[in-house]
């Protein structure tokens, strides 16, 4: 009986360490903060874009936008300024700073890509705009608090693309935002528990945190069990 106790206790050991690295690894992953540009050419196909959310988080603010047929190319990087496409006119952002994101092969005339304003008004997140769409190529400008550094990753279930922007370093970094911020055909909050807006890294690290600990004990009597 002892033996089979002990067997079991070790194979919830080494689920309970599988499951501290699956758990581990999406926050491992994530790119460091910078102000280079930072584009990728996808797969192929077409981006059909379906929702811009935002959200508030510790030490930066998240923006994501979610597409229901994977990604194919876009881009991200620091601007002058945001101008609509076509007309060329200039799309006011508020912020200090304006990252400007596209999206390449979108199906602008069947699958319009949405065009949201959105004051979000968080520390580091001021303002995202659509900035237009026209020959399969949709653009988003993003005001943000300074130039302080962004990074963009992809996820996957559904298909996303997720721009983070840091908060500077004499700003309020980790406060909790004012407001939840007013938009048109998006969702917008605070904390890590927004649907579609990623991962958030501080609750991953305590559940790691959690899981290490729940294996130990479990080797423990294990090897207690085994000695009898």
């Amino acid at each position: 009986m002892s033996v089979t106790l002990s067997r079991r206790a070790g194979l919830l050991g080494a689920l309970t360490a599988a499951a501290v690295l699956v758990m581990a690894s999406p926050a491992a992953a994530l790119p460091p903060f910078g102000t280079a540009a930072v584009s990728a050419t996808g797969a192929g196909g077409q981006t059909v874009l379906t929702s811009v959310t935002v959200g508030h988080h510790q030490g930066f603010d998240r923006v994501v936008f979610t597409s229901r047929q994977g990604l194919g190319g876009y881009s991200v990087r620091y601007v002058a300024a945001i101008t609509a496409d076509p007309s060329g006119k200039p799309v006011p952002l508020l912020g200090s700073a304006a990252l400007l994101v596209t999206f390449q092969g979108t199906p602008w005339t069947t699958s319009p890509a949405p065009q949201p304003t959105i004051t979000a008004g968080f520390p580091a997140l001021k303002q995202v705009k659509g900035a237009g769409e026209f020959e399969a190529v949709a653009s988003y400008g993003l005001g943000q608090a300074t130039r302080a550094g962004f990074r963009a990753f992809t996820l996957t279930g559904p298909s996303r693309l997720v721009v983070d922007v840091a908060a500077s370093a004499g700003g309020a970094v980790g406060t909790p935002s004012t407001g939840a911020g007013t938009g048109t055909g998006t969702s917008t909050g605070t904390g890590g528990g927004l649907p579609n807006t990623g991962f958030d890294t501080v609750p991953l690290a305590w559940v790691g945190l959690a899981l290490v600990l729940a294996g130990a004990l479990t080797v423990g009597v294990a090897r207690r069990y085994r000695a009898t």
